[in-house]
């Protein structure tokens, strides 16, 4: 009905406001009146939508995080070779996590544990599997070794790439945080191809480094 879907829109924009909010000032700093003002809307109406503000930060973490799993999905289903995806991967995950996800995870972590475990969880779901069909797409196309063990590869990258999302020490830093994950996927790259992989993943570094 009309009525349903101008209340869907309300909240789709209390939402997409509060997530400029979250991510500019913090979870922590936010307040409820400050989203009402943001919004231009009344603190009872605000309240219809969320029960409270733990309500409103669960519900932006999972929206944040149902748009940049499907961003990531599709990029990567753009990729035929196993190891373009896996360079596309790694730059958006650079651009995804650029500025906030150390101090924002530690915020989770501290004062919204239920949403901190459910994203925590989710994570590891959908990025695990990534990994796992990545892999096997490379052993296809020969440009994985044949002899990998798929899960304990894709957890020990798993955990590579978490530890340095949410290093605290590198929360200021996102320069050497970039160097660090690129410095990684060489890492990784250097561990699972083989001679044929290992070659086209250094033209395709090659190329993107070299100026145009």
């Amino acid at each position: 009905t009309v009525k349903t879907e101008k209340s869907t829109e309300a909240k789709d924009n209390i939402l997409e406001k509060s997530e400029r909010m979250f991510e500019r000032c913090g979870f922590r700093s936010v307040t409820m009146d400050d989203v009402s003002q943001e919004c231009r809307v009344s603190k009872k109406t605000l309240y219809q939508f969320f029960r409270n503000k733990s309500d409103l930060v669960e519900q932006s973490v999972k929206r944040v995080f149902k748009r940049k799993t499907e961003e990531m999905l599709s990029m990567s289903s753009e990729y035929d070779n196993a190891i373009d995806a896996s360079i596309a991967q790694n730059v958006a995950l650079i651009k995804t996590i650029e500025g906030h996800m150390p101090a924002m995870m530690f915020t989770l972590r501290k004062y919204y544990s239920r949403t901190y475990d459910w994203l925590v969880r989710m994570r590891e779901g959908v990025a695990m599997e990534m990994m796992v069909s990545n892999l096997n797409l490379g052993i296809d196309q020969g440009l994985y070794r044949q002899d990998l063990n798929i899960k304990e590869v894709s957890v020990l990258r798993f955990l590579q790439v978490v530890s340095l999302m949410e290093m605290e020490s590198l929360s200021s830093d996102d320069t050497q945080r970039d160097v660090l994950l690129k410095e990684s996927l060489d890492m990784y790259m250097r561990s699972i191809t083989t001679p044929q992989g290992m070659a086209y993943y250094r033209d395709q570094i090659q190329s993107q480094s070299s100026p145009l």
